[in-house]
């Protein structure tokens, strides 16, 4: 590519590496408070993840409501998606790691229907839309794929009410845990 008496080469590599045989899954479910909610197998309590991230993001969405009518708000815009960027990467990275080191593969609820108004308020639509989950996904795909981790995207229809276990449909009590019938 030339570009102003400069030459610059842009070299394209394809990285293998070994995949094995999962022993168990790894899931990740996307949502709108927790960029992931990880469960591994039943004997484990859910790690939410992604704190730091809604946390930064609401941090910028003050300066932005505080800034934006003086005009003086871009000078964060790009701070705030760098850093969101860096601990998505940084998320997603001990995610595939993880996954890699007990033998496990991934998958991760895919989320396309729940960018839909819900009814459930201004404040609510603009955090569900906004929480970055298509980046979660793509990042987290080409780290698995560059460790050798099964990724694998499935439908969101009635998981969270469906035992992983037993595979029997329930509802549930409590939003945050779920216990085998």
């Amino acid at each position: 590519m030339k570009e102003r008496e400069e030459f610059f080469l842009n070299p394209t590599i394809e990285l293998t590496s070994e995949s094995y045989e999962p022993k168990s899954i790894l899931g990740i479910d996307p949502s709108s408070r927790w960029l992931g909610v990880r469960s591994c197998g039943s004997n484990n309590k859910p790690l939410f993840v992604g704190k730091q991230i809604r946390t930064t993001r609401g941090k910028y969405q003050y300066l932005r409501s505080q800034t934006q009518k003086k005009g003086s708000y871009d000078k964060f815009s790009d701070k705030k998606a760098n850093k969101v960027d860096y601990l998505i990467h940084k998320t997603t990275k001990w995610l595939s790691e993880y996954a890699k080191q007990n033998k496990l593969a991934i998958v991760v609820g895919d989320v396309k229907e729940i960018n839909e108004e819900s009814g459930k308020g201004r404040k609510f639509n603009h955090r569900v839309n906004t929480m970055p989950t298509h980046k979660l996904k793509r990042y987290l795909k080409y780290k698995c794929k560059e460790r050798g981790v099964p990724f694998l995207l499935i439908d969101e229809a009635y998981t969270t009410q469906t035992c992983s276990n037993c595979g029997e449909k329930v509802g549930r009590p409590n939003s945050k845990e779920f216990k085998c019938p």
